[in-house]
C-alpha cells in the first residue's frame, strides 16, 4: 500500500469508510500502522476517539484542525467521561505524541485531516489496536480552530481492522 499524508482523500486510497455525526472516517491498516482520514463540513476541528470505555473516558483520540493552510493535530487520551479537560494531550499525562505523519486541508467548508498512527505505540495513553479486531469509535466536530472548544456534533461508529 502506498499512502501519503497530503490532506486529500483520493479514490481507492482507503478501503473502508464509516460515517458518524457528520464525520466521514476512512481507514486502512497493515500489521504495524493505521492510516486514516477524517472529513467533516466544518471550518473548525474534527476528531476520532478509538475504543472508549465510558462515553469519552478511555478513548485514544486524534484531534486536528487547519488554520491558514497549516494542519495542527494532537494525540490525546480520555481521562473522564465528559466535560472540559476530558481528553488532554498524551504528553501532558506523561505519555508521548505517537502521530507518525499527518496533513490537513480546509476547502469549500470541509476540513480533512489525514494521519498515521502505530497500532501499538507502547504508550500507556494509546490503546493497542489489533489487525482483525473491531473497535467502537467516537467522532466529534468543533467550530473553532483550537484544541479546547466544545463539540457541535458527536457520534459513534465501529471499525474492523484488516487481519
Amino acid at each position: 500500500m502506498t499512502w501519503q499524508a497530503d490532506g486529500v482523500i483520493d479514490e481507492g486510497e482507503y478501503p473502508h469508510v464509516v460515517e458518524a455525526a457528520g464525520v466521514t472516517f476512512h481507514w486502512a491498516n497493515d500489521d504495524q500502522n493505521l492510516y486514516a482520514a477524517m472529513a467533516a463540513e466544518t471550518s473548525g476541528w474534527v476528531s476520532v476517539g478509538f475504543d472508549p470505555e465510558v462515553r469519552m473516558q478511555g478513548a485514544n483520540y486524534v484531534l486536528g484542525y487547519v488554520e491558514d493552510g497549516e494542519a495542527f493535530i494532537q494525540d490525546m487520551f480520555g481521562v473522564k467521561p465528559a466535560g472540559m479537560g476530558s481528553h488532554p494531550p498524551d504528553v501532558e499525562l506523561g505519555g508521548s505524541d505517537d502521530i507518525l505523519a499527518y496533513a490537513g486541508r480546509e476547502e469549500s467548508g470541509v476540513t480533512v485531516i489525514e494521519f498515521k498512527i502505530p497500532l501499538d505505540s507502547g504508550d500507556e495513553y494509546d490503546k493497542p489496536l489489533s489487525p482483525g479486531e473491531s473497535y467502537d469509535l467516537i467522532t466529534a466536530v468543533g467550530s473553532g480552530d483550537d484544541f479546547d472548544s466544545i463539540h457541535v456534533a458527536r457520534g459513534r461508529g465501529r471499525i474492523t481492522l484488516d487481519g
